[in-house]
This record gives structure tokens, C-alpha cells and sequence, in this order.
């Protein structure tokens, strides 16, 4: 009897020790999937951050791209328009734009009862015809205006030929923009093919002498 007793207590505590050893088992399973679920969460967010900081800096880059073309365009533009030629009345023979195949040259003043006179010479030898006129001018710093036809500039460039043209500033106009002499001509001579193409803008600066 005292034997049953025994046994019981011995198998009782058998089953309590297999069953602490189940439950410590059962506990590491978890910790394990714990841990595996942790890592594929932390994986997964890695992953995600990756992708977000890669699309994040390729949409940087594309904008960078893209904003520096204007910026170079601009750049361009600015240095075309510092390219001015400057020179005096008495520089006779200067070369003012050399370009496509047309050549404009300064070949010196005259002045009369109505008008100061700068004389050009052109050169075309292309197959084109084409118009120089003058654009944005003043004249001792006062603009040129339709109130004020300080600037007069028109003229025709024909194919495969050598012309002589000018630049005119008529007393009358100066006198009624209260200008009683020249001293500084500023203005952009401006090459134009068949009306609406500018190929060439050159901003001079004539200081007479």
C-alpha cells in the first residue's frame, strides 16, 4: 500500500517535471517565433526605408538635372549679352558681328544740317536675304520712342552680295529729346531672316569723339 503511495507521488512529480519541461519548450517556441517575426518586421522596414530614401534620391536628382539646364541657358544668355563691342566714332574699319556667313563693319561718321551718320558695310555671302535694324537704343542715355525717333536703322541685306547701310540719328529728333549732341549710342543691332528670325542680336556701344 505504502508502495502505491509512493509510486503515485513519484509518477505525479514525473508528469509535473515533464509537464514544466513542455511549457519551457512551448515558451522557447514562442520566443523563437517572436524573434523571427521581429527580425522579418525589422527586414521588411529596412527594405522600405531603402526604397523610399532610393526613389527619394533619384527624384532629387532629376531635379537637379532639370534645373540645371535653365541655369546653363540662362548663363549662356548672359554671356551673349555681355559681348558688347564698343568702340569711338574715329575707329573706322571695325569689325561689328561676323556671323553666317555675313560681315557688318564700321566705316566712320558723317554729319550734315539734319542727321549724324554711321556709316556699315555688309557682306553677305549666303544664299539669304536679310533685314538689320536696331533695337532697345538710346541715345546719351534717353531711349529711343515713338515720341523720340532718335535711332533710324532699316536696312536690306541682299543674297550673295556687298552693301553699304547705316545708322542714322536725325538732329531734329535729338533737339526735341533735349539732346543738343551725342555723346554715347547704345543699341542692339539685330540680324532677321524673313521677318521673324533674329540670328543675331550684337549689342554696341558708339562713343563719339
Amino acid at each position: 500500500m505504502l508502495s502505491q503511495g509512493a509510486d503515485s507521488k513519484f509518477k505525479f512529480r514525473r508528469d509535473k517535471s515533464a509537464l514544466n519541461d513542455f511549457s519551457l519548450h512551448l515558451a522557447h517556441l514562442s520566443l523563437e517565433v517572436y524573434h523571427e517575426k521581429e527580425s522579418l518586421y525589422s527586414c521588411f522596414s529596412l527594405l522600405a526605408i531603402l526604397f523610399l530614401t532610393a526613389c527619394g534620391n533619384n527624384k532629387k536628382s532629376t531635379n537637379t538635372s532639370s534645373s540645371e539646364v535653365p541655369k546653363t541657358s540662362s548663363s549662356q544668355k548672359a554671356e551673349q549679352k555681355s559681348k558688347v563691342v564698343e568702340f569711338s566714332t574715329t575707329a573706322t574699319d571695325t569689325v561689328l558681328y561676323e556671323i553666317k556667313g555675313l560681315t557688318a563693319t564700321y566705316k566712320g561718321l558723317e554729319k550734315d544740317d539734319y542727321e549724324y551718320t554711321l556709316k556699315l558695310a555688309y557682306k553677305n555671302t549666303s544664299n539669304k536675304e536679310y533685314e538689320v535694324q536696331t533695337r532697345n537704343g538710346k541715345v546719351n542715355n534717353i531711349s529711343n520712342s515713338d515720341d523720340h525717333k532718335i535711332i533710324i536703322c532699316s536696312d536690306t541685306l541682299k543674297a550673295s552680295a556687298a552693301s553699304e547701310g547705316s545708322i542714322k540719328l536725325p538732329i531734329n529728333a535729338l533737339e526735341a529729346a533735349s539732346i543738343t549732341k551725342p555723346k554715347v549710342l547704345e543699341c542692339n543691332l539685330e540680324v532677321i531672316y524673313d521677318i521673324t528670325e533674329t540670328i543675331a542680336k550684337v549689342p554696341i556701344k558708339v562713343t563719339f569723339e
